[in-house]
């Protein structure tokens, strides 16, 4: 009999044990392991797009290694962007999406270095390609998935893939959804929206535009195409520049009735140089503010071996495809107006 009460006891306190274990057990909150920084990452820049409207995509890596990382971010007119984009309607069957010809920004002249910890980010205009006689990136609305791969040099490559982003793509309306058809039906005008090539005439068409639906959001599109062909263009476009001019709203560096801009400047050392320290060091010894939107500021641009001011100032004009404004105190170098600039300093 005391041997069965204290196996009973010792039975007792066992299931006691065991209830507590799996009470705690219930209660438990499991430890998820951190999934590793993947080193490049995409977002939109606003939640939904207009069709035929650019996808706007900010691409940053980060350097999530030990060593120092090389990024090989520039490409020229007309060539593939060094990264891999792949998109797909069910988010399962992605098929990479070719530029062919890009509406490609000018993104310097020499590669990025990336310490570890450090980042670099950029924008991207994801839109249009001219292979299967032209087409758009996202045909119809709808959502779309999109990710990216990217070859990174350490100086052994190293894939990147980013997570997938979704993107809204939305059918236009009211008097969006006439520009978009005077756009649409117009193969030349569509071409020279979406790519910044062809003739002149569709050029004030585009212009056109403009000027008939302001308040269309379209604009930024027309606008930023309009101003990709004038400065493709150059002294081709008489006189058919002075109406574009315009309608954007800048003038050329020549016509700027400013005598400071015709003095002398020092050469500057070197064979390239980033806008952001070339007017910097023009700055300095012009005594003028000569500044640059905060996208251009990195850009590498070969050093000018001009005389006067607004030589240097016309030429990384042409370069960047960017007008100057004229400020209070000095010259903003933009693509985009001052007061829509992302950055006026």
């Amino acid at each position: 009999m005391q041997v069965l009460f204290s196996t009973l006891c010792s039975l007792t306190c066992l299931l006691s044990c065991l209830s507590l274990s799996g009470a705690e057990a219930l209660y438990a909150v499991p430890v998820q392991s951190k999934e590793p920084e993947r080193g490049i990452t995409i977002e939109p820049q606003k939640e939904s797009f207009l069709l035929g409207e650019p996808v706007l995509l900010r691409i940053r890596y980060k350097n999530v290694g030990t060593e120092n990382l090389i990024v090989p971010e520039y490409w020229f007119e007309g060539g593939e962007p060094p990264i891999e984009i792949y998109i797909s309607e069910d988010g399962i069957t992605f098929s990479r999406f070719k530029f062919g010809y890009p509406m490609a920004e000018p993104l310097g002249l020499s590669r990025q270095s990336l310490q570890p910890g450090a980042s670099w980010s950029y924008d991207l205009r994801l839109l249009y390609t001219r292979f299967s006689s032209g087409m758009l990136a996202f045909e119809k609305p709808g959502e779309y998935f999109l990710k990216i791969r990217k070859s990174l040099a350490k100086p052994n490559d190293i894939r990147r893939e980013s997570k997938v982003l979704r993107v809204k793509i939305i059918e236009p309306t009211g008097v969006d959804a006439e520009v978009w058809k005077r756009i649409r039906d117009d193969k030349k005008v569509f071409e020279l929206v979406q790519s910044a090539r062809g003739p002149k005439e569709p050029a004030l068409t585009v212009a056109a535009l403009l000027r008939e639906f302001p308040k269309s959001n379209y604009r930024a599109t027309l606008w930023h195409g309009l101003r990709e062909f004038y400065y493709k263009q150059g002294s081709r476009l008489r006189p058919e520049g002075e109406e574009i001019r315009k309608v954007l709203g800048f003038q050329e560096v020549d016509t700027f009735a400013d005598p400071r801009l015709d003095g002398r400047i020092r050469a500057v050392e070197g064979r390239e140089i980033t806008v952001g320290d070339l007017l910097r060091e023009l700055s300095l010894q012009t005594g003028i503010s000569l500044e640059a939107a905060t996208e251009l500021k990195t850009t590498t641009v070969p050093v000018s071996l001009t005389i006067r001011l607004r030589d240097c100032m016309r030429t990384v004009s042409s370069q960047m495809r960017a007008p100057w404004w004229p400020q209070a105190d000095g010259y903003f170098l933009s693509r985009e107006p001052p007061a829509e600039s992302k950055s006026t300093k």
